[in-house]
């Protein structure tokens, strides 16, 4: 089955589209259904269905990007400072159980900024929901740099698109701001390089979009979501 066969124009809300997503892929992509037993029984169902949902939407959405190909999601106690990650080496995403346990202690994920066109902004509350999505949405698109070579978003590329265009300005505001604390801070310059290389700009970019869309506008369709995770600056400088 393809991703055109689902019902791609169908809204659907944050709760909406997180039942839809577990129910349809009904825990693909979690290879040891056993182990993720285990980590509730260890750690608590909380973080067991952290676990699940982060794998379950990490696995629909590469099938939204890739089709049919399988998809290789490894569990893993703690090797990781994220909650996931895509080892472009191994072809893998992983998703690691103690930040899982970490996330699952918070009751507060703080806000999402929202840009209108005109560069005035807001922030919407971001909640549990739509950061997993976020999360699985980010390493996707990791994986759409290395296997489709998608154009990337960057600091110094604008589109005509001039909400977008906040948006990346804002990324790029943030990320001088954070690299600058880290040096501050005397992090180890290959630390910084790796979070913020061109590669994480572009999909920080993605999933902070992707976040400001669902919960600004309530709801979106699986093209809407499809088309967020290959939005590329060319299409969106040439439209």
């Amino acid at each position: 089955m393809s991703p055109f066969e689902l019902d791609m124009e169908k809204e659907y809300g944050v709760e909406e589209l997180i039942a839809h997503v577990l129910n349809l892929m009904g825990g693909q992509g979690i290879s040891d259904n056993d182990y993720v037993q285990k980590i509730g029984d260890e750690y608590g169902s909380a973080v067991s269905r952290i676990v699940i949902c982060i794998s379950t939407f990490i696995a629909f959405f590469n099938y939204l990007a890739f089709g049919d190909e399988d998809v290789n999601i490894g569990i893993f106690k703690n090797h990781s400072s994220f909650i996931a990650a895509y080892d472009p080496r191994r072809d893998r995403y992983s998703v690691i159980i103690s930040n899982a346990e970490k996330l699952a202690k918070e009751r507060y994920l703080g806000y999402v900024t929202d840009f209108n066109e005109d560069g005035s902004f807001h922030e919407l509350f971001q909640g549990v929901g739509p950061f997993l999505l976020s999360i699985a949405l980010h390493e996707v698109r990791h994986r759409l740099q290395k296997k489709k070579r998608v154009k990337m978003f960057s600091c110094n590329r604008i589109t005509r698109d001039k909400r977008i265009n906040h948006f990346i300005k804002f990324r790029k505001y943030l990320y001088a701001y954070e690299k600058k604390t880290c040096r501050e801070g005397h992090v180890w310059k290959k630390i910084i390089e790796s979070r913020y290389s061109p590669k994480e700009f572009d999909a920080d970019f993605i999933d902070h979009y992707f976040s400001a869309e669902i919960i600004g506008k309530g709801r979106l369709s699986l093209s809407e979501i499809r088309t967020i995770l290959l939005l590329s600056p060319i299409r969106l400088f040439n439209e």
